[in-house]
C-alpha cells in the first residue's frame, strides 16, 4: 500500500480522534487543528521516502503533540516579551542628523543597559567590553585571569539577568 493512501486512511479513520485527544490536552481548539495539520504535512513529506509508520494513527499524534508544545513554548515566549514604549517624535535637528546618519548610534543606551546595577560589577564590565568593544571572550577570560568557560558563563547569566529583570533597551 502506497504512503499516501495509508496516511488518507489514518486521517479518516483517526484524524477525528487525534485532533480531539490533542484538544483536549492543550486545551486549544486552534492549535489542535494546526498542530494536526502540520504534522499531516510532515507525513506527506516524510512517508514516501521512508514509508509508512507501522501505527499511522500515534506517528499523527505524536507529531502533532510535539507541535503544539512548540507553539505553545511560542505563545509563551511572545506574552512574556517586554516592549519599549514607541519613541517620541524627533525634533528637527534630529531628523537632519538622521539623514545623514543611517544606522542609529545606540551605543550609550547599550553601555548603560551592560553596567545595569542588577549585574554584579565583574559582569557589568565583562559584558560592555564583548558587546561594545567587541572583545573575544578569551582576551575578557585572561584580563580576569580566569578560564574562557568560566567567562562565558558569566556572560550568559548576565544576559540572562538582564532578561529576567526585564531591563527596557
Amino acid at each position: 500500500m502506497d504512503a499516501q493512501r495509508i496516511l488518507d486512511e489514518a486521517v479518516r479513520e483517526a484524524g477525528d480522534r487525534i485532533r480531539a485527544a490533542l484538544a483536549m490536552r492543550f486545551r486549544d481548539l486552534d492549535m489542535a487543528e494546526e498542530a494536526f495539520a502540520f504534522a499531516s504535512l510532515k507525513a506527506v513529506e516524510a512517508w514516501p521516502r521512508t514509508g509508512a509508520p507501522r501505527d499511522p494513527a500515534a506517528w499523527l499524534y505524536a507529531v502533532g503533540r510535539r507541535r503544539a508544545f512548540d507553539l505553545g513554548r511560542r505563545a509563551q515566549v511572545r506574552g512574556a516579551a517586554v516592549f519599549d514604549e514607541p519613541a517620541p517624535e524627533p525634533d528637527p535637528e534630529s531628523l537632519l542628523i538622521a539623514a545623514f546618519e543611517p544606522i542609529p548610534d545606540e551605543r550609550l543606551r547599550l553601555i548603560f543597559i551592560c553596567c545595569h546595577p542588577a549585574l554584579a560589577p565583574e559582569a557589568r564590565i565583562a559584558l560592555t567590553l564583548r558587546t561594545l568593544c567587541g572583545l573575544s571572550v578569551e582576551r575578557i577570560a585572561r584580563a580576569w585571569l580566569t578560564t574562557e568557560v568560566a567567562m562565558m558563563q558569566r556572560l550568559t547569566r548576565a544576559k540572562r539577568k538582564l532578561r529576567e529583570t526585564a531591563v527596557r533597551f
